[in-house]
């Protein structure tokens, strides 16, 4: 989930958890040769690298998969469960997050270049990737703008192009099918026009998983078990945590780090069935260091045609390269950049609760894969050790190494920061003397519907709701029934304008997200609705405003 990775703000504890890691078993380690032997980049020193990153970002445990060439080496660190205490293998199993996403993009490009697979509009015609989704899903795939709804392809989905943001916090909930999530799309609103503007949408990848499911006739967990994971004998990976544990398998507990306490919380299992082809998948480093292997390798279980498409850069993401060499440009799943030289491809993925990352150097035929069970700073210590063994494995000097944990804490200051500003931000124009509610704090409580997200609770706050980290906020904000667990907190800038600080329901922290709220006074003097609008931006400038009525 993208805000998961970008405006998680969680405060940095300095607290220090290595007592809780000394008394953990050795790491647990498995080699899985292909060919003649090679050094073993996770053993000695390193290994203790890993062990001191676990305590400074406070995560409790981490399985690392090494390929190169033809060698894979996988170990878990730390532990898969607290209480009783349970350590990661590299069989233990965590929920992968947005890394699903690359074989989402495997087995839409399977399917296009098969030519076997006929437009359900058009008979006459194949789909491929000028089909339009809206002649695969006629009846569902419905967009508030009616060229977007006519046009954007399978492609424009899988690249983030389509011009709709993430409405993360909008879907799930009563509609967990598939197929209610894609109708549910037109009622939300397009901020940008389609092939301008790359921005990450989970929605999308979900439409791409209905399009496949309607194709093949298919669950596209049984059209990825079928298609990749048996060819490449995944046997541990899962498209619901039901199914591995019917198949006895070790599942992680997700954590977060509770400072005030200095101990672990954990943290419910996500229902990943809504979330489909964005983040679903369940795996260990095991059977994604299979996959990693086949994609560098580029194995036969996939044609060479698939194999390109697959790393073929279609849309160049906002912003600059950070640490690569140029700009990054996103592909089939993947992002796509230059690292000292190399082609790099990588991907990241979080629940509320866990982590991981994969990369992969074709040329060197070198990847990486981590997962953690702790979201943010699993993912932060992941693409440190990711990075750490690309640059091993470069040969690079401490001074050509770029500091990935500086950039991990940057990315943590300006969320704080973004918080901390968040009226300046918001609302610039705001008077200096703050105008009261026209209305007591009652009225404004109740049920509000939106189409698009359907109910939304506000509260009064009190002892028992606050979440001790708005401390003048008055209103409260539930969600119960989306894939994301939500909960905000109000606080009041003028009139009837408002700040809402969106945080999980699932974690005690900072808010992830602000975002301009104003109620509506009907006729009668009473609220009749609000207008919200997501992107940490002033109203008109986020992700497209949403109307709600109150119902109750």
């Amino acid at each position: 989930m993208r805000r998961l990775l970008l405006w998680y703000v969680l405060c940095f504890a300095d607290v220090s958890i290595a007592a809780f890691h000394q008394k953990d078993e050795a790491a647990q380690d498995t080699q899985i040769p292909m060919g003649e032997v090679a050094k073993d980049p996770l053993s000695g020193d390193f290994s203790k690298t890993i062990k001191s990153l676990l305590d400074k970002w406070n995560v409790p445990g981490l399985a690392v998969g090494v390929i190169d060439g033809n060698d894979t080496w996988v170990k878990g660190y730390g532990v898969a469960q607290v209480s009783p205490r349970v350590p990661v293998t590299p069989q233990t199993l965590f929920y992968g997050g947005s890394t699903t996403k690359a074989f989402t993009g495997a087995a839409v490009a399977r399917l296009i270049n098969s030519g076997q697979y006929r437009n359900p509009s058009f008979p006459e015609h194949v789909v491929d990737w000028k089909t339009p989704i809206s002649e695969i899903l006629p009846e569902d795939f419905v967009l508030q703008d009616e060229w977007s709804t006519a046009h954007i392809t399978l492609e424009d989905a899988l690249t983030h192009r389509t011009g709709m943001a993430a409405h993360d916090w909008a879907y799930g909930g009563e509609r967990p099918a598939v197929k209610e999530i894609v109708r549910s799309m037109r009622h939300l609103p397009i901020n940008q026009p389609p092939r301008t503007k790359w921005q990450y949408c989970n929605l999308m990848y979900i439409t791409a998983s209905h399009a496949v499911e309607t194709l093949t006739s298919l669950g596209l967990g049984h059209v990825l078990k079928e298609w990749i994971w048996q060819p490449l004998g995944m046997d541990s990976t899962f498209w619901h945590i039901d199914d591995a544990r019917a198949a006895g398998e070790q599942v992680a507990v997700g954590y977060y780090w509770e400072p005030k306490e200095k101990a672990f919380k954990e943290i419910p299992y996500v229902e990943s069935k809504a979330i489909s082809g964005a983040g679903a998948i369940l795996s260990n480093v095991v059977d994604y260091s299979k996959w990693v292997r086949a994609l560098v390798h580029e194995d036969g279980f996939l044609s060479k045609d698939t194999h390109d498409a697959i790393k073929m850069p279609r849309m160049f993401n906002s912003g600059s390269g950070g640490n690569y060499d140029a700009p990054t440009a996103y592909a089939l799943g993947w992002v796509t950049s230059t690292y000292k030289g190399h082609r790099i491809w990588f991907h990241g993925g979080a629940t509320d609760a866990f982590g991981s990352n994969v990369i992969f150097f074709p040329d060197l035929k070198f990847g990486v894969v981590t997962l953690a069970n702790s979201a943010f700073f699993g993912n932060a210590i992941g693409e440190i050790v990711s990075f750490e063994l690309a640059d091993d494995r470069l040969g690079l000097s401490q001074e050509e190494r770029a500091d990935w944990g500086k950039s991990w804490r940057q990315t943590l200051d300006q969320g704080n920061s973004l918080s901390d500003k968040a009226e300046d931000i918001l609302y610039p124009g705001r008077p200096k003397q703050a105008v009261k509610p026209t209305l007591p704090l009652e009225s404004y409580t109740g049920t509000y519907f939106s189409p698009g997200w359907r109910n939304m609770t506000i509260t009064l706050i009190d002892e028992n709701t606050m979440r001790n980290r708005r401390p003048k906020a008055q209103l409260r904000v539930h969600r119960p029934d989306s894939s994301w667990s939500f909960a905000g907190e109000l606080e009041h800038v003028t009139g009837e304008y408002w700040i809402l600080y969106s945080s999980f329901a699932t974690l005690p922290v900072q808010p992830l997200e602000i975002s301009p709220l104003d109620f509506r006074i009907g006729a009668d003097g009473k609220i009749a609705g609000l207008e919200l609008e997501f992107g940490n931006a002033p109203k008109g400038a986020g992700e497209g405003v949403v109307s709600f009525e109150k119902i109750a």
